[in-house]
């Protein structure tokens, strides 16, 4: 199965100002979030369970979008060890 990237340029400001990764800025036409450009996630378990996210699941929009441009952050975060 062929893996994606995301293309669309990163928020540095906004990571560096609020502490989060991968925020990244999506177009916006009319100033309005539509339908995400971002492909649906399956995890695969044990048992031949699987569960998908939209990407309403796992993207947050920052901010209201301006001047044709939004911020997405995807919510996924990696976790210090703490042993």
């Amino acid at each position: 199965m062929p893996q994606l990237a995301i293309t669309y340029p990163r928020a540095t400001d906004v990571e560096t100002r609020t502490g989060f990764d991968l925020c990244y800025r999506v177009p916006c036409p009319n100033n309005k979030f539509t339908n995400d450009p971002f492909p649906s996630i399956t995890f695969h378990f044990l048992n031949n369970v699987s569960v998908v996210l939209l990407p309403a699941n796992y993207f947050y929009a920052m901010s209201a979008p301006s001047n044709s441009t939004g911020v997405k952050w995807l919510l996924f975060q990696s976790m210090d060890d703490i042993n």
